[in-house]
């Protein structure tokens, strides 16, 4: 639950921020989020691999480095704002994206390997109905709290400090 929250609440503000504040336009947005994307499949392709060798510390890993990676970018956005490109968060993003792709695809296997298989069907519904409403949980509180600072900070501390509760 907490990591659905925090991406839905990272995604909500990285957009809101990005155009609001750094004067991206929406197709910026979406080709800054590019490298976290591509970094993403590469590494849910691996993550079978890794669970292998690591078991399920490599959950934890995988939560480090995106963790790491929602720390770079706040350091990012705030040493290149008020505009940043693609190229300025290009970083944080493949390490955020990294992050997510060794940690979700096994964390569903993991999680579900636990129910029974006749209530496999009922495991998985309530599986990503939790991811969904995280999400949306995530979007409504992060975004709250970044809007709460901004009435407070500039765009980069606000950006930089709801970053910082994400990781």
């Amino acid at each position: 639950a907490p990591f659905f929250a925090g991406f839905g609440g990272f995604m909500f503000v990285y957009a809101y921020a990005a155009q609001d504040s750094a004067g991206m336009s929406p197709w910026e947005v979406g080709l800054s989020l590019t490298p976290l994307a591509v970094a993403f499949l590469v590494a849910s392709l691996r993550s079978a691999r890794l669970v292998a060798r690591f078991g399920i510390a490599t959950l934890t890993g995988g939560a480090l480095l995106a963790a790491v990676g929602y720390l770079v970018l706040a350091l990012e956005a705030a040493a290149s704002w008020p505009q940043f490109d693609t190229i300025d968060v290009l970083l944080g993003m493949v390490a955020i994206g990294l992050g997510q792709g060794v940690l979700m695809p096994p964390l569903f296997g993991i999680v579900l390997s636990q129910v029974p298989t006749q209530q496999g069907g009922l495991g998985s519904g309530m599986l990503i109905t939790t991811q969904q409403m995280m999400l949306g949980l995530g979007a409504a509180l992060v975004g709250s709290l970044y809007l709460s600072l901004g009435d407070r900070l500039d765009g980069s501390g606000a950006f930089a400090t709801t970053t910082l509760v994400i990781a």
